[in-house]
Order: structure tokens, then C-alpha cells, then sequence
């Protein structure tokens, strides 16, 4: 006899079974995170369980949402209770995210809890498979953990493994690009929390890590990896090799975090480093310009070096046309894309969209995409996904990434986490531009939305944005104490009045007259309309 169960979601713990018999019991247990998983090929095995008379044992630790319990030992054996023991980080929800939209609602929530699933012993990649701490998978997840949770803990013990001890005389992970995404994700740590004290911690390994990096650079500074690492991009075709396309994203993740690097090292007032790494990053942008443009004026047609080119800033604004025609515009109007894309990349992909100004077609993008996922019956955000795989019973058999396809790739991976920041971002608007949000940019944008509100952990309290559209936009600002704030809201016409709380307020023109710009100081909640 057995029986299968159904936790209703993807989970992270372990089975208790509690016996309620005079006689010991022995039974197996096997899990999945889809159902056909657990039945065909469970990622742990099938795990046997002894359970002592009125005793209570358990299975393995792993992520699952499907258990099968088989009973294969004892007489008359019956039990108090078969239940998860559930294990997760315990953290307060403290970033929020509602709108008029309930899928977009979902796909936010959903975010959350796949980074929550990923915070356990260190930040993971995910609580199934590797179990591991991957930078690239933490530059997404750990943007998820400071919109939502504001965590302090697991982002610097992870940080702090993932670079290891000085002297520094390897690549984080193996990988060169996530060596980049170490700085990038040391930036935006910083942005969000303004320690100073950690910072303060990682200031000698951080020029180690740069110093490193600029090793792999060849005369004309270009990224040849002479260092012999493993030059990891994505899990895509020639994407996760030596590669043309993987020497051009490779480039651009690096000069983000020579920038970056500089932008850190002037916080910490060594400017000698600061001023080397800046003159770096110029050289790295002009070689990229140089010998990396197409004769179409973009970065080749893939899209993942082109995102990049553009969050980074490699890319000039001058060039966002020529980008877009040639590469970003197919995003969202492929019907077979023989070029695989995780969710982890495609975050860079819809930030990259925003940054050019399409901001309504990386939000169409999001809806088939992460919302195609929540369509297939998702309760966290998995590992490789593309909408037009199979999509069935066995829907997981069909999923794609490491290479492979399979029960293997992950339904729970924090680099998957990506709407949930894209949302805080690009539809409340909300982007620091200081350590610990001393100063921030708000920029609300409702994208065909009726409304949309929220919240975002500062070091100063939850600073909180609302905007609605009635016949006229009226956005609210709930700003805590020590924060000044940019905020960028649309106006009717081009030089329209901006009232802050009723009065007329200075503002500045902005994106050719359709926004203005006011400027916001002290605590206190803020209505900005117009007229």
C-alpha cells in the first residue's frame, strides 16, 4: 500500500511520520517537485524510513510539492500524524506589491517565495539541486531578498564564501562573469543597505578580484579568458563556452563591474584603485565598441550580449534603435526560439527593455513568460523555461537547462526570482542611488495599469509608493526619515503644474516634456498630482 501527497506548492523540508503503534514500521519515501517526478524519478531516490514504535522519524531534506509514502514493513501499523516539517529562513515579508493586475499580483508573491526558498543554510541556487551558492544566481535572488526582505545576514555571509578568503587568486565560482557579478552585486548590496562596516570588510579582496580579472584582458582589451576558467553566460547554445557571443556578454559584465568596482572604491576613499578601475572600464567599453559592433550596428542578434550592452552601458543611447531592430524586438514574437533563454537571463533581457524605453513590451514579455509559468500550474519560478515547450502531465520531462532536459532542472531557482525586483523597479519605479537609499529615484509607471502600490525595505523603514490613474495621475509617496527622493511622475502636457500635498511645486522637465521632476526630503507621506 502507498499514498502520494500533495503539499498544494513547492516546498522545502522533510517528511515526519509520527507512529501511533505498539510494533516498529518501515517504509519508503520518494519526492518530487512535479508529480510525474516523484513517480518516474525522484531526484533523491527512494529513501527507507524505520519509524519506532509511538516514535516519530523523518525523510530527507530536499525541496518537493509531491511525497509517495510507501508502506512495506510492520503490522497494524498506524500513525498520529505524516506531515511536512517544513524548513525555511525565518524573515519577515517586508517589501509588498499590489496592483489592478492579479496575475502580475501572483507572479510578484511568487518571486518572493522562490528567493525565500533559496535561503537556507547560505543563499542557494535552489533547495533542490545544486544547493549551492552560485553568483549568478544571487545577482537576481539577492535583488528579490532586498526588495522583499531587506536581509542583511545571508547576503554578506554569501558574498563574503563566494569571494573567499584573501589573497584572491581565483574567479568566483570558476566563472569570469560571475567574478563581474560579484562587484555588481556587492554595488547593489550596498545601495540598498549602506553598510559601510561590510564594505568595509571586502575593500582588500575587491581589488584583488578586479586585479584578477583584468588578467584575462589581451592587449587590445578585449575578454580572452587567458586565465583558462570556465566562461559561463547562460544556458544557451554557444553560451556556456569559449564563444564569440560568450566573449561579447563577458565583456560587458566586466566593464559593469570595473565601474562598479571604481564606484565602490571612491565610497571607501581609495581613489588610486578607483581612478585605475575607471580607466579600465573606459578601455573596456572603447575595445568593445571597436571590434564588437555587427555591420547592423548592434552586439550580433543574440539577446543576452545585447541586454547586457545596454545595462551596462557599453551601448549608447545612440545605438538603442539599431539594438532594438536587429535583436531585442523579437523578444516576445519568436514562435520557436531555437536559442534557449533561462529566467535568469531573461530578467537582464526585460531590464535592458525597460532602460530603452519598451518598457510596455518587456511587460508583454513578462505575462507570456514568468506568466506562462504561473499558467502551467508554477508555485515557484523554475529553473529553464520558454513558452512554447510542452506543456502537459509530464511537463517537466520537457524543461531544458545545465545542458540537459529533464526531472533534473530545478522548479525552484532563485535566478528565476527576476519579475519581483522588475516590478519594484520599473512599475513603482523604486531604484537607489546611495548607499542605504540616502537618495533615491522614484519613477512610477502604471504600463496600462488602473493602479498600483507598494512597499521597499530601506534602512530607514518601508518607503512606500502608490499611483493611480483617474482622469489624471496621482502618485503618493510615503517616505521614511533620511531619505531624499527624485520623483519622476507623467504629466498632461508638456510645462503642466506639479502640486505636491495641494501646493505648486518646482519642477523639472523630463523625457521630452512627458514627466516631471520634483524633489522630496524628510518623512512624511507626499500626494504629486498635476495640472
Amino acid at each position: 500500500p502507498e499514498v502520494m501527497l500533495d503539499f498544494g506548492r513547492e516546498v522545502n523540508g522533510r517528511l515526519e511520520l509520527q507512529s501511533n503503534s505498539d510494533a516498529p514500521a518501515e517504509v519508503t519515501v520518494q519526492y518530487g517537485e512535479s508529480e510525474m517526478e516523484a513517480v518516474n524519478q525522484p531526484y533523491l531516490g527512494i529513501d527507507p524510513v524505520y519509524i519506532p514504535a509511538h516514535g516519530t522519524a523523518y525523510g530527507p531534506k530536499s525541496a518537493f510539492r509531491y511525497a509517495i509514502v510507501r508502506f512495506v514493513g510492520g503490522r497494524d501499523t498506524q500513525f498520529k500524524a505524516i506531515r511536512l516539517d517544513g524548513i525555511m529562513y525565518p524573515v519577515k515579508y517586508q517589501g509588498s506589491f499590489d496592483s489592478s493586475d492579479p496575475e502580475l499580483n501572483k507572479m510578484w508573491t511568487i518571486g518572493a517565495y522562490t528567493a525565500h526558498l533559496c535561503m537556507q543554510d547560505d543563499i542557494w541556487d535552489a533547495p533542490k539541486r545544486d544547493r549551492n551558492r552560485w553568483m549568478g544566481d544571487l545577482d537576481v535572488s539577492g535583488r528579490t531578498i532586498d526588495d522583499v526582505f531587506g536581509d542583511h545576514f545571508l547576503i554578506q555571509d554569501t558574498l563574503s564564501r563566494l569571494i573567499g578568503p584573501a589573497p584572491v587568486k581565483h574567479h568566483v565560482n570558476g566563472i569570469p562573469g560571475y567574478s563581474a557579478f560579484w562587484v555588481t552585486g556587492e554595488k547593489m548590496y550596498y545601495l540598498h543597505t549602506g553598510s559601510m562596516k561590510q564594505l568595509e570588510s571586502v575593500h582588500t579582496r575587491l581589488v584583488q578580484l578586479l586585479n584578477y580579472m583584468e588578467t584575462d584582458l589581451n592587449q587590445q582589451n578585449l575578454f580572452s579568458d587567458l586565465t583558462r576558467a570556465w566562461p559561463f553566460v547562460d544556458w544557451s547554445p554557444e553560451m556556456n563556452s569559449y564563444d564569440a557571443q560568450t566573449r561579447m556578454a563577458t565583456q560587458f559584465e566586466y566593464y559593469a563591474a570595473f565601474k562598479d568596482g571604481a564606484y565602490l572604491l571612491r565610497v571607501l576613499h581609495d581613489d588610486k584603485n578607483a581612478q585605475k578601475f575607471e580607466e579600465k572600464a573606459d578601455a573596456l567599453k572603447a575595445a568593445a565598441q571597436e571590434y564588437m559592433l555587427d555591420a547592423k550596428g548592434s552586439f550580433g542578434d543574440r539577446w543576452q550580449p545585447n541586454a547586457y550592452a545596454v545595462i551596462s552601458g557599453v551601448a549608447n543611447k545612440g545605438q538603442y534603435a539599431k539594438i532594438w531592430r536587429n535583436s531585442l524586438s523579437d523578444v516576445g514574437h519568436l514562435k520557436y526560439n531555437p536559442y534557449i533563454i533561462t529566467p535568469y537571463y531573461n530578467f537582464y533581457v526585460v531590464t535592458a527593455m525597460a532602460k530603452m524605453g519598451h518598457r510596455r513590451a518587456a511587460l508583454n514579455w513578462i505575462r507570456q513568460y514568468w506568466g506562462g509559468m504561473v499558467q502551467e500550474g508554477a508555485t515557484s519560478f523554475w529553473e529553464g523555461y520558454d513558452p512554447t515547450w510542452y506543456k502537459g502531465l509530464n511537463f517537466h520531462a520537457s524543461l531544458q537547462a545545465d545542458n540537459m532536459s529533464g526531472y533534473n532542472v530545478s522548479l525552484a531557482h532563485g535566478w528565476s526570482s527576476g519579475v519581483t525586483p522588475w516590478l519594484m523597479t520599473q512599475i513603482l519605479g523604486i531604484q537607489p542611488t546611495a548607499g542605504g537609499f540616502a537618495t533615491v529615484n522614484i519613477r512610477p509607471d502604471l504600463l496600462g495599469l488602473k493602479w498600483a502600490k507598494g512597499g521597499e525595505p530601506t534602512p530607514h523603514g518601508v518607503l512606500h509608493v502608490s499611483i493611480r490613474n483617474d482622469n489624471g495621475y496621482v502618485t503618493k509617496i510615503q517616505l521614511p526619515p533620511d531619505v531624499k527622493a527624485s520623483v519622476s511622475v507623467p504629466v498632461p502636457v508638456a510645462g503642466a503644474k506639479v502640486l505636491v500635498n495641494g501646493k505648486p511645486m518646482a519642477s523639472t522637465p523630463a523625457e521630452a516634456g512627458k514627466r516631471a521632476v520634483v524633489m522630496l526630503s524628510g518623512q512624511g507621506t507626499y500626494t504629486v498630482t498635476s495640472r
